[in-house]
């Protein structure tokens, strides 16, 4: 299609035509699929940041201002925002970034938990202040 062909598509769009859209999504799914995959790698996450996109597009169709640029631009940009903003969100949580049990939290040969020497250090001044205030 052509941006006068995508700005008609859109128009219908925006006026709740579902044949526009199924046309729309027909014609750049693959586009938006792929842009969605270079960024966060894995297929199920791309297909979901789709359907996300297209969502976006219904709901958003009115919005769009040929000025800012042209309908694949627009319709990238959304791709690509959304996808950077998942891979942040995953890459952020805990679970994304855990460490096995056995690695993290081996004890000593004797039992004894590793201790850091500053906490240990830091105690100490904390009960010797507390000792001089007593005095």
């Amino acid at each position: 299609m052509n941006q006068s062909e995508d700005l008609a598509q859109l128009r219908r769009i925006a006026s709740g035509d579902t044949d526009a859209l199924a046309h729309f999504y027909d014609h750049y799914n693959r586009l938006i699929f792929s842009v969605a995959y270079q960024v966060v790698g894995e297929v199920h996450l791309a297909e979901e940041i789709v359907q996300d996109v297209f969502l976006q597009v219904w709901k958003k169709a009115g919005t769009y201002d040929p000025i800012q640029g042209k309908v694949i631009t627009w319709i990238t940009s959304i791709a690509r925002h959304r996808a950077i903003d998942n891979y942040r969100r995953l890459n952020a949580r805990p679970e994304g970034h855990s460490v096995a049990w056995d690695d993290c939290c081996s004890e000593n040969s004797d039992g004894d938990a590793e201790v850091e020497p500053g906490l240990v250090g830091s105690e100490q001044r904390r009960i010797m202040r507390k000792a001089l205030v007593n005095l």
